[in-house]
């Protein structure tokens, strides 16, 4: 029998939000120690899935639902990171991506033949163990690490774009907005959590204090509008109703309605929508 000592660390433990995920993973440990492998082997393959659950989570603000598929649940993730081969120009990077698909399968297809989840088709040995513990603990280093380049990276493309909307490009239209050549190349880009951190960032901000602030508040939310939520108009509603230098809210609360009308409840924002543009038709009328 063969002494385990733990030589493979998991780096990021610090980033995990699931108590369940740190549980699989002591307990990896502690059945290498042991010399249980096929009860490390479903630990392992119960880590992963419990950390890809997490960082979904982390993006998305919503839970994974539960569907006991691995490979797909990993998709999801993979999409979500940007992490999908096809985004990437080098031909290395695309073939280490696509091999992480292989492990994630790999690790699948061990857990149902030689962990303890179901009849074993084989009995695992140590290399067998310490394989799928290594290699659970190697791909959520991976997916903690990608994730928090993009939060980092959400830092850069937040000061580039406020520094494009200083200049008139601020007035323009959302459609027109992701006509812009600069702004089409952040637009294009699947970074689903990039946006949803510049949109939390954006809408948490203190206030509109001039017309100026509402034109680049508004813009900006054009430009992750795919990431907002019931509660983010609901917020802006509630914070900017009253504030007559807000005056892109109505205009963006329409648009909202009819591309997102499912994000709006009830009729207060449709009756304030309807109001605020017809005292601004009318003020323009009697110039």
């Amino acid at each position: 029998m063969y002494k385990y000592e733990m030589h493979c660390e998991f780096r990021n433990q610090s980033e995990v939000r699931s108590e369940f995920a740190l549980e699989q993973l002591s307990k990896c440990e502690q059945k290498l120690t042991e010399a249980d492998y096929d009860g490390a082997i479903t630990n392992s393959r119960s880590f992963l899935e419990a950390v890809i659950a997490d960082i979904y989570q982390q993006i998305t603000d919503q839970e994974l639902p539960k569907t006991g598929d691995l490979m797909k649940d990993y998709q999801k993730v993979k999409d979500l990171l940007y992490l999908s081969e096809e985004k990437h120009s080098d031909n290395t990077i695309k073939s280490l991506v696509r091999s992480f698909i292989s492990i994630v399968s790999g690790l699948d297809t061990l857990s149902n033949r030689m962990g303890d989840r179901h009849r074993r088709v084989a009995k695992p040995e140590f290399h067998h163990g310490i394989l799928a513990v290594h290699s659970a603990k190697i791909i959520a280093d991976f997916l903690y690490d990608t994730l928090e380049f993009q939060k980092k990276q959400k830092d850069e493309i937040l000061c580039e774009l406020e520094q494009l909307l200083e200049s008139n490009k601020r007035y323009l239209s959302k459609e027109e907005l992701e006509r812009d050549p600069v702004i089409k190349k952040f637009t294009d880009r699947k970074l689903y959590f990039t946006k949803r951190m510049i949109k939390d960032e954006v809408v948490g901000r203190k206030g509109i204090d001039s017309f100026k602030s509402s034109d680049k508040y508004f813009a900006m939310l054009y430009i992750c509008f795919e990431t907002l939520t019931t509660d983010d108009i609901q917020f802006l509603f509630e914070k900017f109703s009253c504030n007559r230098q807000a005056v892109g809210l109505p205009y963006f609360l329409k648009y909202v309605s009819e591309n997102k009308p499912y994000l709006i409840q009830g009729k207060e924002i449709p009756d304030f929508v309807k109001r605020r543009l017809d005292l601004d038709e009318e003020g323009i009328t009697n110039k």
